[in-house]
């Protein structure tokens, strides 16, 4: 069934596949943790928020399911979150509700 919302501290290994990139980059060392794509995949949260790269990123919806081989499941949303108050004032806030 999932979780609702999964919080961690760095983003999963692969979120930028297929989809534009955040800009600015974050640094390379700090865009993806195999472990925290595992926990991501098994728990199929609907939300998952992480803010170590320092940049504000929302990640078009996806869904981890083996396409024609498993029901399709609800999507999930990756936002990453960038520093409270910083400079280039990106997003450090999100506003959503569960339904």
């Amino acid at each position: 069934r999932g979780v609702d919302v999964l919080l961690t501290s760095d983003w999963p290994k692969g979120i930028t596949n297929l989809v534009p990139p955040p800009d600015p980059l974050p640094p390379a060392h700090l865009l993806g943790s195999g472990a925290v794509a595992a926990v991501a995949a098994a728990l199929k949260p609907r939300y998952h928020f992480a803010g170590r790269a320092g940049v504000f990123f929302e990640r078009l919806p996806y869904r981890y399911h083996q396409v024609l081989q498993e029901q399709a499941r609800h999507v999930t949303r990756f936002i990453g979150l960038a520093p409270v108050a910083n400079p280039s004032k990106m997003r450090w806030l999100y506003a959503f509700t569960i339904l």
